[in-house]
Protein backbone atom coordinates (compact mmCIF):
# COMPACT_ATOMS: atom_id res chain seq x y z
CA UNK A 1 0.00 0.00 0.00
CA UNK A 2 1.35 3.50 -0.79
CA UNK A 3 2.15 5.74 2.09
CA UNK A 4 0.01 9.04 2.49
CA UNK A 5 2.25 11.38 4.25
CA UNK A 6 0.28 14.44 5.93
CA UNK A 7 2.94 17.73 7.02
CA UNK A 8 1.57 19.14 9.80
CA UNK A 9 2.95 22.24 11.88
CA UNK A 10 4.47 19.65 14.04
CA UNK A 11 6.62 18.40 10.87
CA UNK A 12 7.55 21.55 9.03
CA UNK A 13 10.37 20.30 7.06
CA UNK A 14 8.83 19.48 3.96
CA UNK A 15 12.46 18.32 2.31
CA UNK A 16 13.09 15.94 4.82
CA UNK A 17 9.71 14.33 4.20
CA UNK A 18 9.98 14.33 0.73
CA UNK A 19 13.23 12.61 1.67
CA UNK A 20 12.18 9.96 3.18
CA UNK A 21 9.58 9.55 1.73
CA UNK A 22 9.35 5.82 -0.48
CA UNK A 23 8.79 5.91 -4.40
CA UNK A 24 4.88 6.17 -5.26
CA UNK A 25 3.96 8.12 -1.68
CA UNK A 26 1.81 11.17 -1.49
CA UNK A 27 2.92 14.16 0.51
CA UNK A 28 -0.08 16.27 1.54
CA UNK A 29 1.29 19.84 2.39
CA UNK A 30 -1.63 21.71 4.46
CA UNK A 31 -2.62 25.38 3.36
CA UNK A 32 -0.67 28.48 4.28
CA UNK A 33 2.65 30.13 3.14
CA UNK A 34 5.59 27.62 2.91
CA UNK A 35 9.13 28.88 2.35
CA UNK A 36 10.83 26.29 0.73
CA UNK A 37 13.04 25.00 -1.96
CA UNK A 38 12.64 21.45 -2.90
CA UNK A 39 14.32 19.11 -4.51
CA UNK A 40 12.20 15.84 -5.55
CA UNK A 41 14.51 13.04 -6.42
CA UNK A 42 12.22 10.42 -6.87
CA UNK A 43 8.39 8.95 -7.84
CA UNK A 44 5.68 10.64 -5.88
CA UNK A 45 2.99 12.92 -5.37
CA UNK A 46 3.60 16.10 -4.08
CA UNK A 47 -0.36 17.60 -3.01
CA UNK A 48 -1.49 20.90 -1.34
CA UNK A 49 -5.08 21.85 -0.48
CA UNK A 50 -5.24 24.18 -3.30
CA UNK A 51 -4.17 26.69 -5.30
CA UNK A 52 -5.33 29.47 -3.64
CA UNK A 53 -4.66 27.33 0.03
CA UNK A 54 -1.52 26.28 -0.36
CA UNK A 55 1.35 28.86 -1.88
CA UNK A 56 4.97 27.69 -2.22
CA UNK A 57 7.82 30.54 -1.82
CA UNK A 58 11.06 30.91 -2.53
CA UNK A 59 13.26 30.98 0.65
CA UNK A 60 16.68 32.46 -1.11
CA UNK A 61 17.46 33.04 -4.95
CA UNK A 62 16.96 29.80 -7.10
CA UNK A 63 14.20 27.36 -8.26
CA UNK A 64 11.05 26.35 -5.97
CA UNK A 65 10.85 22.82 -6.87
CA UNK A 66 13.68 21.06 -8.78
CA UNK A 67 12.37 17.18 -9.86
CA UNK A 68 16.07 15.21 -10.65
CA UNK A 69 13.95 11.66 -10.65
CA UNK A 70 15.20 9.65 -13.01
CA UNK A 71 12.78 7.01 -13.82
CA UNK A 72 9.03 7.00 -12.74
CA UNK A 73 6.07 9.55 -12.46
CA UNK A 74 6.30 12.57 -10.44
CA UNK A 75 2.94 14.08 -9.83
CA UNK A 76 2.26 17.96 -8.59
CA UNK A 77 -0.75 18.97 -7.55
CA UNK A 78 -3.05 21.84 -5.86
CA UNK A 79 -0.77 24.74 -5.11
CA UNK A 80 0.92 27.82 -5.91
CA UNK A 81 4.42 28.43 -6.50
CA UNK A 82 5.50 31.82 -5.86
CA UNK A 83 8.47 34.10 -6.08
CA UNK A 84 10.94 32.41 -7.37
CA UNK A 85 14.29 34.32 -8.94
CA UNK A 86 16.79 32.28 -10.86
CA UNK A 87 18.94 32.61 -13.38
CA UNK A 88 19.05 29.29 -14.47
CA UNK A 89 15.70 27.23 -14.63
CA UNK A 90 12.37 28.23 -13.78
CA UNK A 91 9.99 27.85 -10.64
CA UNK A 92 9.43 24.29 -11.10
CA UNK A 93 12.93 23.00 -12.66
CA UNK A 94 12.38 19.46 -15.01
CA UNK A 95 15.98 18.47 -16.40
CA UNK A 96 15.55 14.30 -15.54
CA UNK A 97 14.16 11.66 -16.68
CA UNK A 98 10.75 10.67 -15.17
CA UNK A 99 7.48 11.73 -16.63
CA UNK A 100 5.94 14.84 -14.74
CA UNK A 101 2.08 15.28 -14.51
CA UNK A 102 1.15 18.76 -13.05
CA UNK A 103 -2.63 19.43 -12.23
CA UNK A 104 -4.24 22.52 -10.55
CA UNK A 105 -0.87 24.61 -10.32
CA UNK A 106 -0.41 28.21 -10.22
CA UNK A 107 2.91 29.63 -11.38
CA UNK A 108 3.21 33.32 -10.52
CA UNK A 109 5.57 36.45 -10.19
CA UNK A 110 8.61 34.45 -10.82
CA UNK A 111 11.94 35.90 -12.85
CA UNK A 112 14.73 33.57 -14.68
CA UNK A 113 16.16 34.19 -17.64
CA UNK A 114 14.34 30.97 -19.53
CA UNK A 115 11.17 29.22 -18.73
CA UNK A 116 10.44 31.66 -15.18
CA UNK A 117 7.37 30.15 -14.30
CA UNK A 118 8.08 26.38 -15.88
CA UNK A 119 11.43 25.10 -17.01
CA UNK A 120 11.75 21.74 -18.56
CA UNK A 121 14.48 20.51 -20.43
CA UNK A 122 14.47 16.78 -19.92
CA UNK A 123 14.32 13.22 -21.99
CA UNK A 124 11.11 12.54 -20.19
CA UNK A 125 8.66 10.34 -22.46
CA UNK A 126 5.94 12.37 -21.35
CA UNK A 127 5.05 15.92 -19.49
CA UNK A 128 1.49 16.87 -19.01
CA UNK A 129 -0.15 20.26 -17.82
CA UNK A 130 -4.17 20.42 -16.58
CA UNK A 131 -5.97 23.60 -15.42
CA UNK A 132 -1.66 25.03 -14.62
CA UNK A 133 -2.84 28.65 -14.58
CA UNK A 134 1.06 30.68 -15.55
CA UNK A 135 1.06 34.44 -15.43
CA UNK A 136 2.82 37.90 -14.14
CA UNK A 137 6.13 36.14 -15.00
CA UNK A 138 9.70 37.36 -16.27
CA UNK A 139 12.21 36.03 -18.58
CA UNK A 140 14.23 36.30 -21.88
CA UNK A 141 12.80 33.63 -23.52
CA UNK A 142 9.30 31.42 -22.55
CA UNK A 143 8.71 33.66 -19.46
CA UNK A 144 5.36 30.92 -19.15
CA UNK A 145 7.02 27.68 -19.66
CA UNK A 146 9.67 25.96 -21.90
CA UNK A 147 8.86 22.77 -22.40
CA UNK A 148 11.23 20.03 -23.80
CA UNK A 149 10.40 16.91 -23.76
CA UNK A 150 9.31 13.89 -26.00
CA UNK A 151 5.43 14.31 -25.77
CA UNK A 152 4.03 17.53 -24.17
CA UNK A 153 0.24 17.55 -23.00
CA UNK A 154 -0.98 21.22 -22.33
CA UNK A 155 -5.21 21.07 -21.13
CA UNK A 156 -7.47 23.49 -20.01
CA UNK A 157 -4.34 25.89 -19.31
CA UNK A 158 -3.82 29.73 -19.70
CA UNK A 159 -0.65 31.38 -19.57
CA UNK A 160 -1.46 35.26 -19.60
CA UNK A 161 0.24 38.53 -18.41
CA UNK A 162 3.98 37.16 -18.95
CA UNK A 163 6.86 39.46 -20.22
CA UNK A 164 9.50 38.19 -21.96
CA UNK A 165 12.46 39.69 -24.29
CA UNK A 166 10.87 38.20 -27.44
CA UNK A 167 8.37 35.26 -26.34
CA UNK A 168 6.71 35.95 -23.59
CA UNK A 169 4.88 33.03 -23.48
CA UNK A 170 5.23 29.20 -24.01
CA UNK A 171 8.25 27.72 -25.53
CA UNK A 172 7.87 23.94 -26.80
CA UNK A 173 10.56 21.82 -28.02
CA UNK A 174 8.77 17.84 -28.72
CA UNK A 175 8.11 15.00 -30.67
CA UNK A 176 4.22 15.65 -29.76
CA UNK A 177 2.94 18.44 -28.81
CA UNK A 178 -1.02 18.52 -28.04
CA UNK A 179 -2.89 22.23 -26.73
CA UNK A 180 -6.12 21.73 -25.98
CA UNK A 181 -8.31 24.33 -24.57
CA UNK A 182 -5.37 26.73 -23.81
CA UNK A 183 -5.37 30.16 -23.53
CA UNK A 184 -2.11 32.77 -24.59
CA UNK A 185 -3.28 36.77 -23.44
CA UNK A 186 -1.64 39.38 -22.80
CA UNK A 187 1.78 38.33 -22.54
CA UNK A 188 3.84 40.80 -23.41
CA UNK A 189 7.43 41.94 -24.73
CA UNK A 190 9.93 44.34 -22.46
CA UNK A 191 9.15 47.11 -24.37
CA UNK A 192 5.46 46.74 -23.66
CA UNK A 193 4.60 45.05 -27.65
CA UNK A 194 1.40 42.79 -27.04
CA UNK A 195 1.19 40.90 -30.30
CA UNK A 196 4.67 39.24 -30.27
CA UNK A 197 5.32 35.37 -30.45
CA UNK A 198 3.33 33.61 -27.91
CA UNK A 199 3.92 30.01 -28.84
CA UNK A 200 7.03 28.68 -30.58
CA UNK A 201 7.19 24.87 -31.21
CA UNK A 202 10.89 24.65 -31.81
CA UNK A 203 10.94 20.78 -32.74
CA UNK A 204 11.14 20.26 -36.88
CA UNK A 205 8.84 17.27 -37.79
CA UNK A 206 7.24 17.92 -35.03
CA UNK A 207 3.26 16.56 -34.53
CA UNK A 208 0.90 19.90 -33.63
CA UNK A 209 -2.42 19.60 -31.91
CA UNK A 210 -4.03 22.80 -31.66
CA UNK A 211 -8.05 22.12 -30.27
CA UNK A 212 -9.33 25.16 -29.34
CA UNK A 213 -6.49 27.46 -28.44
CA UNK A 214 -6.63 31.02 -28.03
CA UNK A 215 -4.10 33.73 -29.09
CA UNK A 216 -3.65 37.26 -28.77
CA UNK A 217 -0.42 37.66 -30.67
CA UNK A 218 1.97 35.75 -33.10
CA UNK A 219 3.22 31.86 -33.14
CA UNK A 220 5.71 29.86 -34.86
CA UNK A 221 5.75 26.76 -36.00
CA UNK A 222 9.10 25.01 -36.57
CA UNK A 223 12.95 25.58 -36.04
CA UNK A 224 14.17 28.96 -37.12
CA UNK A 225 11.19 29.36 -38.81
CA UNK A 226 11.23 26.29 -41.12
CA UNK A 227 7.23 25.17 -41.02
CA UNK A 228 6.07 21.74 -39.50
CA UNK A 229 4.18 19.61 -41.68
CA UNK A 230 1.93 17.91 -39.52
CA UNK A 231 -0.04 20.51 -38.04
CA UNK A 232 -3.84 20.18 -36.89
CA UNK A 233 -5.75 22.50 -35.85
CA UNK A 234 -9.37 22.45 -34.49
CA UNK A 235 -11.73 25.62 -33.62
CA UNK A 236 -8.51 27.61 -32.85
CA UNK A 237 -8.52 31.61 -33.38
CA UNK A 238 -4.82 31.78 -35.55
CA UNK A 239 -2.68 34.82 -34.75
CA UNK A 240 -1.18 37.18 -36.69
CA UNK A 241 1.97 35.65 -38.20
CA UNK A 242 1.31 31.83 -37.77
Amino acid sequence: MLALILLSLASPNLQQMIDRAESGATIDVPAGEHFVQLVISRPLTLRGAGAAKTILRADRPGSIISVTASSGTVRIEKLAVKGANTSNGGAIDHRAAAELILEDIDLFENESTDGAGLFIASSAPLVVLRRVFSHHNQAQLGAGAVLKAKRVIVENCTVAHNRGKNTPGLVAIADELELKEVAFSANITHDGRSQHTQLICRQSGCSVLLDRVTFDGAILLGDRGEKIPRVTAKNTTWPLGQ
